[in-house]
């Protein structure tokens, strides 16, 4: 057994020491696998892969230098990136920047239906389900496109043609 009381801790490990030295290691094989981890965020797969990621850890900090480092060097498509910085800022909790964010990355690029899914899945998780088709019919398309479809919508008056 050691000699280290329960609320002494190991400098290496940053976790409390228990008397039979098991705290030290279950610290020590945590934080081998969150540098296991930072690693694999930093050096593989997708940027939207490796932002994930580092939210999970919670580090925001991590998750806008990997945006950054990919909107300065293009390494990611458009829609990927504003993807990262729409979750960036809900893991924030700021969900009107977040819904701005794809909904800007939406009108830039109509056909992203990743981004629009994303959107859709924002609005459900916010309640706002019934809001989801109107946003989704008329959400990238041109404001003349926009102004007829709203037009067949609306009533028509007694006696007009239709």
């Amino acid at each position: 057994m050691g000699t280290k009381g329960v609320f002494e801790t190991d400098a290496r490990a940053k976790a409390p020491v228990t008397d039979d030295g098991r705290g030290a290691e279950r610290a020590r094989r945590l934080a081998m696998k969150q540098a296991e981890k930072r690693n694999k965020a930093v050096t593989g797969g997708s940027l939207l892969d490796r932002v994930v990621t580092v939210l999970e850890d919670g580090d925001l900090r991590m998750a806008r230098t990997l945006v950054a480092e990919a909107t300065e060097a293009p390494s990611a498509s458009a829609a990927e990136i504003a993807s990262a910085k729409a979750r960036i800022a809900l893991r924030a909790g700021d969900e009107v920047a977040a819904r701005a964010i794809i909904v800007a990355a939406i009108e830039a690029n109509p056909e992203a239906t990743t981004l629009r899914t994303f959107l859709s899945e924002m609005m459900l998780a916010q309640g706002r389900a019934s809001d989801v088709r109107p946003v989704m019919t008329h959400l990238g398309r041109p404001p003349s496109e926009r102004e007829a479809s709203e037009a067949d919508d609306l009533p028509r008056p007694a006696g007009s043609a239709t």
